[in-house]
């Protein structure tokens, strides 16, 4: 039984001409082309600005994508409960194919940028619904498996994102690490038109979309991101305040209107707001890892950059081992012991982290790697089905894509901020400016360097990621403090269609 009334609204059911399978493979295939894209491109970007130039907006190409996307996937959560699942997810993979489209035939970068924007305005789309729809078309245990499988094709593609990329710009072009996400997107669609049948039954207000909420949202995440990307230019400070204000007057609309984008009743159902609060810490330590790890290998061991890449496998493999076995681990104990157990393991993980600036050992990486992998395994995977199991359907897409949101936000604060935090420290350390800094990075420019001066710079590059270290081994303990709160929710043995449609 939901905690939340429905919203009077919609009813949406599966059709039972359904072929959930299919629909499977097609959210998969979704998944591989949103990940991939994450990987792949970076591979790319080097040649890519070797031939259109521009290397001062190398940033943006990144920022752009990564804005559009994020203050999306609210919205796409509230137009996927309004409209049902299929028609917002196939109008978000046609308007990312359209963005890749476009980026292949960029003629300049300032060009690229734009459609990079494109590209990410339908990636905001591809995630939140796709485990939206896991939430719909499975019971809980079998949604776990749905859920492993996804943390699956999202590790092999962080792997094989690198070399993919680097054979198509080595071999090819790079304009088809964009264009190869077409007949993938493609696939993706057809095999969804294909196999999923939704009904959804309109009432009175189903038509209405809040938005002066979004204007407002939309615009305080836009000044937020903006604000994060120029704080080392102290550009920043003119923007967080605006930020802030728009928040304030978003919260004060969703309040006020009768069909608010993000209904802050939500946010009183406890597992609701305890997961929300703890996808800040978890989102702030999955970018801290993604964004720290493979530096540390790179700048302070002077690891190849393929050695780097592959430095956060441990994480993926023990992450999705973890997934699976989260169903009948829940069935048995509880969502409550589950997350508690999460909470420890990063904590546990991100403690041991603070030993590598001075004791650089490799099997004490890859134990950290394994034990925070198991931590985000049980976590992630646990919350997100014990609030799908709380949300009557008509709330569910919504509810989904808020703890997707709160960890794209707190990942983009910790990855902004402690990203600015290294650079700074690092620069401080050499006496050197920026750019002397990325040079003492490139592997290619390390036989211009005497061994005193790598040396020099891997020292000062350890020394600059200790608060970044002790910032995560924070968010690990905010994961734990997470779990302790938690309501200890009754594990539902399975739903179905029709009971959704009559809560």
């Amino acid at each position: 039984m939901a905690v939340l009334p429905p919203d009077g609204e919609v009813s949406l059911n599966r059709s039972p001409s359904t072929r959930p399978h299919l629909v499977t493979v097609a959210l998969l295939v979704g998944t591989f082309l949103a990940a991939l894209e994450l990987n792949v491109v970076g591979t790319a970007m080097p040649t890519l600005v070797a031939q259109l130039g521009g290397l001062e907006l190398y940033g943006l190409v990144f920022s752009a994508y990564l804005l559009t996307s994020t203050v999306t996937v609210p919205l796409y959560g509230r137009l996927a409960d309004i409209h049902g699942r299929k028609p917002v997810y196939l109008a978000a993979i046609l308007l990312f194919l359209a963005g890749s489209a476009l980026c292949g035939a960029a003629p300049s970068m300032v060009m690229l940028i734009a459609f990079r924007a494109v590209q990410g305005l339908g990636a905001g789309g591809l995630i939140p619904i796709t485990i939206t729809l896991f939430g719909d078309l499975f019971p809980a245990e079998r949604r776990a498996l749905m859920q492993g499988l996804f943390s699956t094709v999202w590790g092999v593609s962080s792997v094989l994102g690198p070399l993919v990329g680097g054979f198509i710009v080595t071999y090819i072009s790079w304009r088809w690490v964009f264009w190869l996400n077409l007949p993938v997107g493609i696939l993706a669609a057809l095999l969804l038109a294909l196999g999923f049948r939704e009904r959804l039954e309109r009432r009175e207000g189903v038509s209405k979309l809040d938005l002066p909420g979004t204007l407002l949202l939309v615009c305080g995440l836009v000044c937020l991101l903006l604000g994060l990307l120029q704080i080392e230019s102290g550009q920043g400070r003119w923007l967080l305040p605006g930020a802030g204000l728009l928040t304030a007057l978003f919260l004060l609309q969703e309040r006020r209107s009768p069909h608010p984008m993000l209904p802050l009743a939500l946010l009183r159902h406890r597992a609701m707001a305890v997961t929300s609060l703890g996808g800040l810490a978890l989102g702030g330590l999955l970018f801290g890892m993604v964004t720290f790890i493979p530096l540390f290998v790179q700048g302070v061991l002077h690891g190849s950059p393929t050695r780097a890449g592959l430095a956060l496998v441990p994480l993926s493999v023990a992450w999705t081992l973890t997934t699976f076995a989260c169903g009948p681990l829940s069935r048995r104990l509880g969502y409550r012991p589950l997350v508690v157990l999460g909470g420890l393991c990063c904590l546990g993980g991100t403690a041991a982290l603070l030993t590598l600036p001075r004791w650089p050992d490799d099997l004490l990486r890859h134990m950290s790697m394994v034990s925070i992998g198991i931590g985000m395994g049980l976590t992630i995977t646990t919350t997100t089905i014990a609030v799908q199991d709380e949300m009557p359907w008509s709330r569910r897409g919504v509810a989904t894509a808020l703890i997707q949101f709160s960890r794209t936000i707190g990942g983009m604060v910790s990855a902004t901020l402690l990203g600015a935090l290294v650079t700074a420290g690092f620069s401080r350390g050499l006496g050197a400016d920026p750019r002397r800094g990325s040079e003492l990075l490139d592997p290619a420019r390390w036989a211009t360097f005497s061994q005193a001066t790598l040396r020099e710079a891997s020292l000062a590059l350890a020394r600059a990621m200790v608060p970044a270290f002790w910032a995560m081994a924070g968010m690990g303990l905010a994961v734990l403090l997470v779990g302790l709160a938690f309501p200890p929710l009754r594990v539902s043995t399975g739903r179905t269609e029709a009971a959704d449609a009559h809560e």
